[in-house]
């Protein structure tokens, strides 16, 4: 488990998806990169997470070449950042 502030990455893993979850100033985030791109989603059942579900407190989308192969560190990275923009917003 990785934690830096208001992060905590429980797990990443999978190939064609690879996967993310964890949470984000206490709310759940589930990642998915698959086929050409990524979706990520805060404020999310813990239940049945859903990275499209764009009901979500907060989702973004975008494109990443063969996204099914993503390297487990720039999945960390991207989640990174992504947890500074919800945080900042």
């Amino acid at each position: 488990m990785e934690t830096m502030t208001d992060l905590i990455i429980k797990r990443i893993y999978g190939n064609a998806p690879v996967q993310g979850e964890g949470t984000i100033a206490g709310k759940p985030f589930y990642f998915r990169a698959r086929h050409g791109g990524w979706s990520m989603s805060i404020g999310v059942g813990m239940d049945k997470p859903d990275a499209d579900d764009k009901d979500a407190e907060w989702f973004r989308e975008g494109e990443w070449p063969n996204a099914s192969w993503m390297p487990h560190e720039d999945a960390r990275k991207l989640i990174e950042q992504l947890a500074n923009e919800y945080i900042g917003s």
